[in-house]
């Protein structure tokens, strides 16, 4: 069975679970933790492009990383997956001999 999902599909329903209210509240706390500041103090600093454009730098950065990760977990799950189904062969118990 293939479940054919639109694109717009997946961008509605993670923009549903992104607005919900379990995940909204926590995104400020997570700006300023990608800003390694808190908000009291992101607040008081210096000019808002330079506070935006160290957060934005910041949350590519943890974006790309967690990226990398995920899909080098993938690709090494397939390089297992692959070499399982090469020699599932020799994983398959033959008939024992028995001796009588």
């Amino acid at each position: 069975m293939t479940a054919e999902v639109s694109v717009f599909a997946a961008l509605l329903a993670g923009l549903i679970s992104f607005l919900s209210p379990c995940v909204l509240p926590l995104v400020p706390p997570y700006l300023a933790f990608l800003a390694g500041s808190s908000l009291e103090r992101l607040a008081e600093a210096g000019p808002a492009p330079v506070v935006r454009r160290n957060v934005l730098v910041a949350a590519l950065l943890f974006v790309a990383g967690f990226s990398t990760i995920f899909v080098a977990l993938g690709a090494g799950a397939s390089v297992i997956g692959s070499m399982l189904r090469f020699y599932s062969m020799s994983f398959r118990s033959s008939p024992a001999s028995s001796s009588s």
